[in-house]
């Protein structure tokens, strides 16, 4: 099925190919119906010459949608792009409209290059929550290799030498916290785990950041020394009472998977 959204002359505005969700379906039509995202206002734009990055990503997007692309040329197209920039038009806040369509891969270019350069694009463009995008990216597989961490493997190393130099660890980043665990438990140094939850993360005002290092304990709970798991219990259960009503059942699941 093809939908289309004309303008009040019958001039076509937005073009949607077939069988979405219902989500997909609303979040598709609200995209016809802006200037900013519709089919024809940004493939005016685009024919027009502006390549820039918010104008690119909203008219392969379409492209695809319309089914005038498919997901491989899409991405192909995407990559070509990114490739195609000198890092003065990829350190631009429309860049990161960009990196939430099309790196979703945490080792995809595009997405290391965020990463790399994260303090730039978390300043330039709070409001876009790039921060949400690079721990939903990143977090999983730093998640993943607890407990029996393996600091040789090429690929955690990078990850974690660009976690530390891009300003995540000084900033008290989800991630930042996470590559400082995975590190402190790789070297068997229980004490500064139990540091970084008790007198750091204890404090962050982010709950949701808070709430992933916190479940990180189903993971590391088997290999965690005996001595310190009466403190982690108590902090897991003062973090319970103070978290947001939506993240109590997550605590609930977790304490008792650790009894």
């Amino acid at each position: 099925p093809t939908l289309l959204i004309l303008d009040n002359e019958g001039n076509l505005r937005h073009r949607i190919t077939g069988t979405r969700s219902p989500r997909e379906f609303v979040d598709l039509m609200a995209r016809g119906l802006s200037d900013e995202t519709a089919y024809t206002p940004v493939k005016n734009k685009y024919d027009a010459g502006d390549r820039s990055p918010r104008i690119v990503t909203e008219h392969l997007q379409n492209l695809f949608a319309a089914g005038d692309l498919s997901e491989v040329e899409m991405r192909t197209q995407a990559k070509a792009y990114f490739d195609s920039l000198p890092d003065s038009e990829r350190l631009t806040r429309d860049m990161i409209y960009f990196f939430k369509a099309f790196a979703q891969s945490p080792e995809e270019p595009a997405a290391l290059y965020f990463l790399q350069n994260w303090k730039f694009y978390y300043d330039a463009g709070q409001d876009l929550d790039p921060n949400d995008y690079l721990i939903r990216l990143y977090f999983p597989y730093l998640r993943d290799r607890l407990p029996n961490v393996n600091l040789q493997d090429a690929t955690l190393d990078r990850y974690l030498t660009l976690i530390k130099r891009n300003g995540m660890v000084k900033s008290a980043h989800t991630l930042g916290f996470t590559a400082r665990i995975i590190e402190a438990v790789a070297t068997d140094d229980w004490k500064v785990v139990e540091k970084i939850y008790l007198k750091e993360v204890a404090r962050m005002d982010y709950k949701k950041g808070q709430l992933n290092l916190d479940l990180l304990w189903e993971r590391l709970w088997p290999a965690t020394p005996e001595k310190i798991k009466p403190a982690i219990r108590d902090y897991l259960l003062r973090e319970q009472a103070s978290t947001l009503e939506n993240y109590i059942d997550n605590y609930d699941s977790l304490l008792q998977k650790l009894r």
